[in-house]
């Protein structure tokens, strides 16, 4: 059996966590172009499960930093659908 993997939103939103520092005008950093690397055969974003069910893939993305952001840690949710057919 195979999953299909796709992204429901095409960016997302990180927020700065906590309380930003004085004097930065930033404090949100967007990701975007989401990839995986997940293929069956010729079928990109698709994964071939093993036997016992389970598989593994991974998520990449742009990440857009504003002039004047920040420095910090920033939270986010990446929302992904994964469709077992």
């Amino acid at each position: 059996k195979a999953v299909d993997i796709s992204f429901l939103n095409s960016s997302e939103t990180l927020a700065y966590q906590g309380t930003p520092p004085l004097g930065f005008s930033n404090s949100t950093l967007t990701v975007s172009n989401f990839v995986t690397d997940a293929v069956n055969g010729a079928t990109t974003d698709q994964l071939l499960l093993s036997a016992a069910g389970a598989g593994d893939f991974h998520v990449g993305g742009t990440l857009t930093v504003p002039v004047d952001t920040a420095p910090g840690t920033y939270k986010g949710t990446l929302t992904l659908s994964v469709a077992y057919n």
